[in-house]
C-alpha cells in the first residue's frame, strides 16, 4: 500500500470485516519525525492494522508499528540506530462530540480494569489518515535521548572531566626535609636539631631549650 492510499485508509470497512492489513515504507517519508534528526535514514517502518469490533460496540483498530531510526548519541555525538516500537488501539468516532466524550471517559476510567493496550480515540468520518497515525505513534515512542551501549569512538573530554588528585597530607613535610639547612654554622644547626628531641622529652613544658615552632 502506497502513501497516498494510507492517507485515505478505509478504516471503518477494515473494522467491520475484521480485516488485517500490513505494509512498510522508508523512514525518510516521515518528515515530522525527522525534525532535528539526521535527514538521511536507511531504516524502514513496518506497520500492521487489524479491525476489532468489541462487546461495547466500539470500532477499534489495532495498530502496531516498528522502525529503525538513526539518532545522535549524546555521549560521543555519532549516529546511533534506535529501534522504536509502539502498539495502540485506535477507537474510531464519527463526530467531535463523541471524540470529546470518549476522551473524558478515558480520563475517568480505572486503569486496573482497562484493556492491556492503550485506547486512543480518533476522529474518523469514513476515511482515516493512517500514515499520520503511524507517524504520531513513532514520535511518541521515540526516546528523548539516544546513547550507544558502547561508543565507537573515544569520548570527548571537557575541563570538568579531569579530576585533580588531592595532595598527600605529608607532602609539604617531605619537601621541607629535603631542603638544605640555611644559616651560617651548619654544625651548630645540626647540634641544635639533634639536641631538640631530648629537651622535649627530658624537660618540663615551658623550660625547653629547643626552638619553639
Amino acid at each position: 500500500m502506497n502513501i497516498d492510499a494510507m492517507r485515505q485508509f478505509d478504516a471503518l470497512e477494515v473494522v467491520r470485516l475484521g480485516q488485517t492489513t500490513a505494509g512498510r515504507f522508508s523512514v525518510n517519508e516521515l518528515k515530522r519525525l525527522l525534525e532535528g534528526l539526521p535527514q538521511e535514514q536507511l531504516g524502514q517502518v513496518n506497520w500492521a492494522v487489524q479491525g476489532q469490533p468489541d462487546a461495547f460496540e466500539r470500532k477499534l483498530l489495532d495498530l502496531e508499528v516498528s522502525a529503525s531510526v538513526q539518532m545522535i548519541c549524546q555521549r560521543c555525538l555519532q549516529p546511533v540506530e534506535q529501534a522504536v516500537h509502539s502498539r495502540v488501539l485506535l477507537q474510531l468516532v464519527p463526530t467531535e462530540a463523541e471524540l470529546e466524550e470518549a476522551n473524558e471517559a478515558d480520563a475517568e476510567s480505572d486503569p486496573a480494569t482497562e484493556d492491556t493496550l492503550d485506547v486512543e480515540p480518533v476522529l474518523c468520518r469514513g476515511r482515516l489518515d493512517l500514515f499520520a497515525e503511524i507517524e504520531d505513534e513513532l514520535i511518541l515512542a521515540l526516546p528523548y535521548i539516544a546513547l550507544h551501549e558502547v561508543c565507537p569512538v573515544p569520548l570527548p573530554k571537557s575541563a570538568g572531566d579531569a579530576i585533580a588528585e588531592p595532595p598527600h597530607p605529608f607532602a609539604e613535610l617531605a619537601r621541607l626535609r629535603e631542603q638544605p639547612n640555611q644559616g651560617g654554622d651548619d654544625s651548630a644547626a645540626d647540634e641544635t636539631q639533634h639536641d631538640e628531641p631530648s629537651s622535649r622529652s627530658g624537660k618540663s613544658p615551658g623550660k625547653s631549650g629547643g626552638r619553639s615552632r
